[in-house]
């Protein structure tokens, strides 16, 4: 008796629905691996299942398939450079829209994983990646800005970061809103400090926006934001220490030499002490884990 393939066996007993994709869909991903990707008369079925998921009103169902195209792609390089065109157009209108927290995560691995293969392809990167960068950092630039969890912004920032070093040219005309994002989450915030890893993938994205000047801007791209960030931990520190006036002359932005460089949107302290006080702290240690990633 002849062995099914293990594709057949997968697209006969789990994907015969959209609802037992979703139910199914931690056991497939298991049975996934490189020799059933390997090519047969089975494997344009998995794929075209795999785009009629991702294009179901289902949002299970949605989910499952982009689950299935992440593993596929991370497999076989070939099957992600042959269907990533495709499948990178049903994936990114995904973020501009109400979606579910997990459709919007697996979305944005899938599209890092893409556009990070990408590069050792130069036709692939330049027929299909490449003009795909810009749309996917403004929905990147979306929720990083508006998103209320805090998760999901700090993944959405995660992957600009990587797109900004691999594909610096296409997001010069972001420059101005990723650097407002950065200073944004600098500020700081209070009563409750910013949490911890939407800062560190912030300083992270932050170090990499020197790439926006090239080769030969992106020096003095690098020193203005260390000088911003510096500027904005002196004045923060300062803030602290209102109490010795006198001792706090020579911290003036003239006596630095940075006059003109803290973020303006980082706006007046509250009146409550109590309340400057916490988000002087914050600040302060925002900008200065900024000072780090810049250094490394």
């Amino acid at each position: 008796m002849d062995v099914p393939h293990p594709l057949q066996s997968i697209l006969q007993s789990f994907l015969v629905s959209d609802a037992s994709a979703v139910l199914f869909a931690p056991q497939v991903l298991e049975r996934l691996s490189s020799s059933c990707l390997a090519p047969s008369s089975h494997l344009q079925k998995w794929c075209t299942r795999i785009t009629s998921l991702i294009h179901s009103k289902d949002p299970g169902a949605r989910w499952a398939g982009i689950c299935f195209a992440y593993r596929t792609s991370a497999l076989s390089e070939q099957l992600l450079i042959e269907h990533a065109r495709s499948w990178i157009g049903i994936v990114l209108p995904l973020l501009s829209k109400p979606e579910p927290k997990p459709i919007l995560k697996v979305s944005m691995r899938y599209l890092r994983l893409v556009l990070g293969a990408a590069a050792g392809h130069p036709e692939f990167q330049r027929q299909v990646a490449a003009p795909a960068v810009p749309k996917i950092s403004a929905a990147l630039l979306h929720i990083a800005e508006n998103s209320i969890d805090t998760n999901l912004r700090a993944l959405a920032t995660q992957v600009l970061s990587q797109l900004v070093m691999s594909y610096p040219s296409q997001h010069r005309a972001l420059s101005s809103k990723l650097f407002a994002l950065c200073y944004g989450i600098f500020g700081g915030s209070s009563p409750q400090p910013t949490d911890a890893r939407l800062l560190d993938v912030t300083a992270d994205l932050f170090s990499t926006l020197h790439y926006l000047g090239g080769k030969v801007g992106g020096v003095n791209t690098w020193r203005s934001c260390l000088d911003a960030v510096l500027y904005a931990s002196w004045v923060a520190w300062a803030a602290l220490r209102t109490t010795f006036p006198s001792s706090m002359t020579h911290l003036s932005g003239q006596t630095l030499n940075m006059e003109g460089t803290t973020p303006s949107y980082f706006g007046p302290l509250p009146g409550d002490p109590l309340t400057a006080n916490l988000l002087c702290l914050d600040r302060l240690n925002c900008n200065i884990t900024a000072i780090c990633a810049l250094l490394r």
